[in-house]
């Protein structure tokens, strides 16, 4: 089949996507024809055969193989669809354009570029490219359970799981062409934006939807499950999601359907559009025959699938962890939830009530660091440290957590504080007035860290009033002073917000370099304060607002 009939087999938009992840300087979409485009995809395969081994996986390659010697019929239609190798081919045909005979059903690689393909196919290292696939796998999983990342956040996620300079991780994302598909580059946002490719078009939907209880929730996907997401798009190492996959292919005709539904449901999932999980059931239901008995068993195993999937609107935690821990959280008055029917966008006004828009106030963390309103992430890491490290102090003193037998018992694996063990500590910690000193005897720091720690013997135990927000700061008073209060990794406002304000609290304060922070829990009570209080907390507020304090 010659060139030109097989581009005519192939839409301009697929070709330009191709082209353009391949070409340094590609032309605009409307200056450039299809047939040019190919030819450039072509000329790079054959200058440098290598990029045919750099854009393909290990199983496309063994792939791509069997279709050079003609060993892949098209079993598009075909109940043989099963064997994995559908999905595939559709990759093999988007990266080289391969050809369909009809009559004889073989899949074909067009001759301008078979030698070359000829060629990368002899120099395959095999162990080094497995090797290779995994770190890849690991990259596009962490992308499209998470949907976007700031570089630095996603390194921090990154570094969980593999070994890499900061550097060197940048450099692989730009540089590496495996990823053109995948991972889209927003290089207008400040801080540069990495989002997923696949997911781009729903990203307006995200931010509508996001769940501003995300910062809080603790959970991380474990590395081999990341690694099945970036290989097959969904998690298979949960037992509820490969169920429904499994059953997905036992019970469809076609490889088109598998393809569509399976797209279908890791959107509705990550979006969580109100409409979206029906919509799905109704199609799965067009294409397989139930009965009354088997729909409840469908229904049930769909659900808890889906509640196991990546919800982008909570940051990529399934819903199932997310609602555990806000269920949780809201049987504890110490931290309050931010109410889900007041959900906040990002074009919405803030909830620490700047009047400003969201964007641009508690979800913009240059902006409250250069405010001091949060700790920068190297402040807030050395705080945890010296934090954990005087917990662990008290608790052998005391023996108050019997599981915490070092440090690091005080973390959970995803790197936050067990805040239970914290907790339970905090209050005879505090208590003991001797307990830094003996610390500081103890305990080998830094100067700077013994002058963060011996700061904290001026810290404020007691009840207190949160007021209101002022540029990101929380004005928290008693009957004497009103302190300016940032938050440690996120604005108080995050879990407080303001249309919650006046609300009455119990914390300790502690000095952090020119900063004043809390001791990781700012309690607030259940109690509604009436329109007498109110007034008495506007009459004490604007006594003393003239000499706010900053610093202990």
């Amino acid at each position: 089949m010659e060139l030109k009939q097989i581009i005519n087999m192939y839409g301009k938009e697929m070709i330009y996507r191709r082209y353009s992840n391949l070409v340094e300087n590609p032309k605009e979409y409307k200056k450039i024809t299809k047939y040019q485009m190919v030819l450039d995809i072509y000329k790079i395969y054959n200058d440098n055969p290598q990029t045919i081994i750099d854009v393909c996986s290990f199983e496309e390659l063994a792939l791509l193989n069997r279709v050079l010697n003609k060993e892949i019929k098209n079993m598009l239609f075909l109940k043989k669809w099963q064997d994995e190798e559908s999905s595939l081919l559709n990759l093999l045909k988007d990266k080289f354009l391969l050809s369909y005979d009809p009559i004889s059903e073989f899949k074909s690689v067009p001759k301008e570029i078979k030698s070359s393909i000829k060629e990368a196919l002899k120099n395959i290292d095999e162990d080094a490219i497995k090797k290779r696939d995994e770190l890849n796998y690991l990259i596009i999983g962490l992308i499209r359970a998470y949907h976007n990342f700031t570089l630095d956040d996603f390194y921090l996620y990154f570094s969980e799981h593999h070994n890499m300079s900061y550097v060197d991780f940048k450099n692989y994302l730009n540089e590496t062409p495996y990823f053109k598909p995948y991972i889209y580059i927003n290089n207008d946002e400040e801080p540069t934006v990495y989002i997923s490719v696949e997911y781009f078009d729903f990203a307006d939907d995200i931010f509508s939807n996001y769940n501003e209880n995300s910062p809080l929730f603790n959970y991380r996907y474990k590395k081999n499950e990341l690694i099945s997401i970036g290989k097959n798009k969904i998690n298979l190492e949960d037992p509820h999601i490969k169920r429904l996959v499994l059953f997905l292919k036992e019970n469809l005709e076609y490889s088109f359907q598998f393809e569509a539904l399976l797209d279908n449901f890791i959107i509705q999932a990550g979006v969580s559009q109100s409409n979206g999980l029906p919509m799905f059931i109704e199609a799965l239901f067009n294409y397989i025959n139930f009965n009354e008995d088997s729909a409840d068993m469908i229904l049930e195993m769909i659900m808890k699938a889906y509640n196991n999937m990546p919800n982008w609107t909570n940051n990529g935690v399934p819903s199932y962890h997310a609602m555990e821990q806000m269920i949780k959280k809201k049987g504890d008055n110490s931290s309050p939830i931010v109410n889900e029917n007041n959900k906040i966008g990002r074009n919405d006004p803030c909830h620490c009530g700047s009047g400003k828009k969201y964007k641009k106030c508690c979800l913009n963390e240059k902006h409250l660091i250069k405010e001091q309103a949060i700790l920068s992430y190297e402040d807030s890491l050395l705080f945890y440290k010296l934090f954990v490290l005087l917990c662990d102090f008290t608790n052998k003193k005391y023996n108050i957590v019997k599981e915490a037998k070092k440090p690091e018992d005080f973390y959970h694996k995803n790197g936050n504080v067990i805040a239970d063990y914290a907790l339970q500590i905090r209050e005879k910690m505090w208590e003991d007035k001797n307990i830094i000193q003996e610390f500081l005897d103890s305990t080998s720091l830094t100067e700077e860290e013994t002058e963060i720690v011996k700061s904290w013997e001026k810290r404020i135990t007691g009840d207190f009033v949160i007021y209101k927000y002022e540029k990101g700061l929380a004005h928290i008073m008693n009957d004497n002073n009103i302190y300016a209060v940032a938050g440690i990794s996120n604005p108080i406002s995050e879990n407080i917000p303001a249309h919650q304000l006046p609300a009455l609290s119990n914390t300790t304060l502690l000095p952090f370099k020119n900063k004043i922070i809390y001791d990781i829990f700012l309690a607030t009570f259940n109690i509604s304060m009436g329109a007498g209080m109110v007034k008495m907390q506007d009459e004490i507020y604007d006594k003393l607002k003239d000499n706010i304090i900053t610093k202990l």
